[in-house]
Parts: C-alpha cells; structure tokens; sequence
C-alpha cells in the first residue's frame, strides 16, 4: 500500500520539477526546498534516495520536528535505511578519547 502512495505521488509534475532540480544541484550542489508541510518532506527524502541512490542528511530546529520526520521516514523507507540522532546533552560534556595504542 505505501508503494503505491509513493508512486503516485513521484509521479507528480511537481516530483518530476523536483526531480530536474536534484539533477542540476549535482552540479550546482545546493537546493533550497522550503515552506514542506506534513510528511512531504519525508516523501522529498524518499524520492532523493531511491531515485539517485544518494544520503540525505537532514538537520530539524527541534526535538519534535525530527521525531516526526523519523516516523515519517521509517514508515516509507524502513528501520534498516533510517538513523536519529538525538540531540545533543543539555551540559557540557568532555570528550573522551578511546583508541588504542599499539606498542
């Protein structure tokens, strides 16, 4: 079911914009996508992964936001292709170096 949700919705003229858009930014390296309500932008993240094959890191100004996008994510993509990352400690913390050295 979730199969077909996405393939209706990338088939859309404004997915195939986008899609035009994330082939000029290969070479340009920047786009700029704003105004994404809902789980759009879950379905934008998709669509980058399994049409190009490419990551996608996404940075969110909250908790909530990436924990929604999160679910969103895992829901069209799978446990095995979706990391969160929580945010950072409230204290500063100190970091703590643990190679080993071979003698």
């Amino acid at each position: 079911m979730i199969d077909i949700i996405k393939k209706s919705i990338f088939e859309t003229n404004n997915f195939e914009k986008l899609q035009a858009a994330l082939l000029d930014s290969k070479i340009n390296k920047n786009l700029l996508l704003n105004n994404l309500f809902s789980s759009l932008p879950a379905f934008i993240v998709t669509h980058i992964l399994e049409s190009n094959n490419r990551q996608v890191l996404l940075v969110t100004p909250d908790k909530d936001t990436a924990e929604k996008l999160y679910d969103d994510c895992l829901l069209l993509l799978g446990k095995e292709n979706v990391c969160l990352f929580g945010e950072r400690p409230s204290k500063d913390v100190q970091l703590l170096d643990l190679k080993l050295s071979m003698m």
